[in-house]
């Protein structure tokens, strides 16, 4: 998808915070470019934000990710946390990259109340 849209990615996954994440993104292949500045105490819509403001290059792109932190004005496309991104998100993305559509990819309503939920129970507590 990256070679198909000249996309470049820009970490804003938890695992920026973590220099074990990061090794692991590095270690995994995943190839940012840049990290969005974590901001702890506001919602990570907060952050893509902040990071867009300082690079008003970037002027087309989208956010995949599997929760919905505040992101609902920004292009989320949303893959669902048991089957992780499908080859119709990354098509979708792609499309969306291109401008060839405005579409974007969320998971319905009661879909995303529910993984928001079961992931609440599942954060680390400490």
């Amino acid at each position: 998808m990256l070679a198909r849209t000249g996309a470049e990615v820009v970490l804003s996954s938890t695992w920026r915070c973590d220099p074990v994440g990061l090794y692991a993104a590095k270690y995994y292949g995943v190839p940012f470019i840049d990290t969005c500045p974590d901001l702890p105490d506001e919602p990570r819509s907060k952050e893509v934000l902040t990071w867009l403001s300082r690079h008003p290059e970037a002027t087309r792109y989208a956010i995949i990710d599997d929760e919905d932190d505040d992101l609902d004005e920004l292009p989320l496309f949303q893959p669902s946390r048991h089957s992780g991104i499908t080859p119709e998100i990354v098509e979708g993305v792609a499309r969306y990259l291109n401008g060839e559509t405005d579409e974007t990819m969320r998971a319905n309503i009661v879909t995303r109340l529910a993984e928001n939920i079961q992931g609440l129970f599942e954060r680390d507590k400490s």
